[in-house]
């Protein structure tokens, strides 16, 4: 039996639910306290994903060890004190630290976040549920097979390729986003240190993940370059996220002619076109489909510029550290005629629809 002050229990319970793993074969997931003189030390494990927070302070001594949900459910809402005891889960094994780890500028927190929102949600073929950390050329790689984001600039204390789990836990606020993250690996966890946080994510083996490489050259050779104005930017994430439908086999067109024009169909399944006046496009014209949720996902992310070879080759964003790669829509099945779509421009107020319907960020990103 131990004591736990409540503040301090529901940061950690806020953090460990973001760590839940989705595999149907996991285990239910534990929390193990283990307070003392030095500290109240939190560990939580689930299958391939651990967290540890260690708390400095003294505390009376004890060990307890419980499932997360016992934990949830010990925990009323008006006290400054809980009191935690053994449940009879078992105890996991501990992770043991890496030898030695270096350090990353704080926006690594961000890619890895960003990452886990590109990846597929449930192991499928590929490991596309895996993030790809590249330790020679220090980047962080994610896909879910129709989109590919590549973040870059990091360091890693190993030269191969390694497969981790993606993890929800790196864009948990209750984390600070603002620090430096230390990245260190064993034989079979690569460790994320965070302040007083430490995540094990162990690492897959035996599985292969896509040839990313070929991706990006698929794309390269552009024939035309989309040039998004800022105001046009924001124009056309709020219209997306207030009047599209929200539909997962949803499709927008994009018509580079004479004017930068985006065509979706609205809640009512009615075409709006929208016109971004502050945009230009160069080289030929061209016509392609996209998801609309993968097209907001590139205006979140802030990328300007998007090069097109053809209707039918990967879209492609890049900046100085990132690369974004989108594959569009079969044009000749998706495309959105012109005909008797509501015109709307980026220079002018969106139309007022239900408020009922508006979608937050969030959700029209799927994220």
């Amino acid at each position: 039996m131990i004591r736990v002050p409540s503040s301090h229990l529901s940061l950690l319970t806020a953090v460990f639910r973001h760590c839940v793993c989705r595999s149907a074969q996991a285990l239910p997931p534990v929390v193990v306290f283990e307070a003392g003189p030095q500290g109240l030390h939190a560990y939580f494990w689930h299958d391939e994903i651990a967290v540890e927070h260690r708390q400095p302070g003294s505390f009376g001594a004890g060990r307890v060890c419980l499932s997360l949900d016992a934990l949830t459910e010990s925990t009323p809402r008006r006290s400054d004190l809980i009191i935690l005891k053994s449940d009879g889960s078992p105890y996991p094994p501990p992770r043991p630290l890496p030898r030695a780890f270096v350090i990353n500028p704080p926006r690594l927190l961000r890619a890895l976040e960003e990452a886990g929102r590109t990846a597929y949600d449930y192991p499928i073929r590929f490991s596309l549920h895996c993030l790809l950390l590249r330790g020679r050329l220090g980047e962080v790689v994610a896909s879910d097979g129709r989109q590919l984001l590549i973040q870059g600039g990091f360091q890693f204390p190993w030269d191969e390729d390694l497969l981790i789990p993606r993890a929800a836990v790196f864009g948990c606020r209750a984390i600070d986003h603002r620090s430096s993250i230390e990245v260190g690996r064993s034989n079979s966890h690569v460790t994320f240190r965070i302040l007083l946080w430490l995540v094990h994510l162990r690492i897959a083996t035996h599985v292969h993940y896509p040839d990313v490489n070929r991706v990006i050259a698929a794309a390269a050779g552009t024939q035309t370059s989309w040039h998004i104005g800022r105001a046009d930017a924001a124009f056309l994430m709020r219209a997306l996220r207030q009047l599209a439908a929200r539909d997962e086999c949803a499709q927008a067109t994009v018509d580079l002619d004479r004017s930068c024009l985006v065509r979706f169909r609205g809640r009512d399944q009615s075409v709006i076109e929208a016109e971004l006046v502050e945009s230009s496009y160069s080289g030929r014209p061209v016509q392609f489909s996209i998801n609309p949720r993968y097209l907001l996902r590139m205006l979140r992310l802030g990328f300007s510029t998007v090069q097109v070879i053809d209707a039918a080759t990967p879209l492609l964003c890049k900046d100085e550290h990132r690369t974004y790669a989108v594959m569009p829509l079969d044009l000749s099945l998706t495309q959105i005629p012109a005909d008797g779509a509501q015109r709307i421009r980026s220079s002018e107020p969106i139309p007022v629809g239900n408020p009922d319907c508006r979608a937050s960020e969030e959700d029209n990103d799927d994220e």
